[in-house]
Formats: structure tokens, sequence, C-alpha cells
């Protein structure tokens, strides 16, 4: 999943120095378009799992363990994502994909899909955690 380093942190805007002058677009649209370009890729990898975990995951049981071992992976690595608030939409769509995978995978145990399900639900709320920016 998407990484932040220092440099692409979104300040909080409750302990940053307070102008009311007209805001430099130029600038914002920039930064904006810099930190897009970082979260792209990861996104359009996410789609085209996502649009190819229906045909796939009938193929062979061996499919659906790989999907379901990337989807622990990635949840996983959630928890130490970056709070860009432009990363929400890959989070979201992430997450989305872990439930689909959780309710349509047929060669999971009950008590494997329950940790499965507690984890992905656990990486979507933990966005929540952090104060809002």
């Amino acid at each position: 999943m998407f990484v932040c380093s220092l440099t692409n942190r979104h300040e909080d805007p409750f302990y940053g120095k307070q102008e009311f002058a007209a805001t430099d677009k130029e600038a914002l649209s920039k930064r904006q378009q810099q930190i897009y370009n970082l979260i792209a890729p990861h996104f359009r990898l996410l789609q085209f799992l996502s649009s190819h975990f229906s045909a796939s995951r009938l193929s062979k049981c061996d499919v659906e363990r790989v999907y379901v071992r990337l989807i622990t992976i990635t949840v996983g690595a959630m928890s130490v994502g970056c709070s860009q608030p432009l990363a929400r939409e890959a989070y979201f769509h992430t997450v989305l994909l872990g439930l689909r995978i959780a309710r349509t995978c047929t060669t999971l145990a009950a008590t494997m899909r329950t940790r499965l399900l507690d984890r992905i639900l656990t990486a979507g709320l933990a966005w929540f955690a952090q104060t809002p920016q």
C-alpha cells in the first residue's frame, strides 16, 4: 500500500500558521499532482486486481489463497500507511476488495474468515483513529 515519507505527509491545519491571505493555487495544485502521481500506480494495481478477482478465483483454489494472502499483507501494511487525504479512495477500495474476497472465498475455514474480516475492518476503521486533516 501507499507509504508516506515525512515530506508527503499532510500537515495538520490546527498546528500551522494561519494566514488570511489568498492561497497560492498553483503551488497547491502542483503538490496535489505530486501526491496523486505517487498514489496512482497503487490505485491502478488495486483496480486491476479487483476487476480480475471474479474471473480468476474460479480457476483454482490456489488463486483464492493468493488473493487472501495478498489482502492479508495489504491490510496489515495499511496500519503504517499514509494519512494523506488523497489516499482515502485507495484505502476505501482496498477495504472493499478485502470484504469481497472474504465474502466469496470458498477455501477459507470459518475461523480464518472471521480473522480476515476482523483485520479488514480494523484496517478500515484505523483511518478514523487519526485526527482529521
